[in-house]
């Protein structure tokens, strides 16, 4: 398993805002960051579309020092409405956004 900074990661995902904003046409897009038990750690998005917020996020292991490597290569969501199954692409992450918009 590699290992990279979290840094590289919220780098990756920060450079990608604009273009997840007009693809998927949401409201407002951000980092969203969470310590989960034990060496978990969690990472992904927090995204507004129409009034409702989302956290759409990956769960990660976390070494000693601080570096992370996925722990899942599934994106889960938590939403005032509820939480959403284990997807396994953005796409289908956003397509369920805009499912529950509608």
């Amino acid at each position: 398993m590699e290992y990279i900074s979290r840094d590289t990661i919220l780098d990756t995902m920060t450079d990608t805002f604009s273009t997840k904003m007009e693809q998927y046409d949401l409201d407002e897009i951000g980092i969203f960051e969470e310590h989960g038990e034990g060496d978990l750690y969690y990472i992904g998005y927090r995204v507004r579309k129409n009034d409702e917020t989302f956290m759409v996020h990956q769960a990660y292991k976390q070494n000693d020092e601080g570096h992370l490597t996925p722990a899942s290569s599934e994106w889960v969501i938590e939403s005032e409405s509820g939480d959403f199954g284990e997807f396994t692409s953005l796409d289908e992450v956003f397509r369920q956004i805009n499912d529950i918009n509608h």
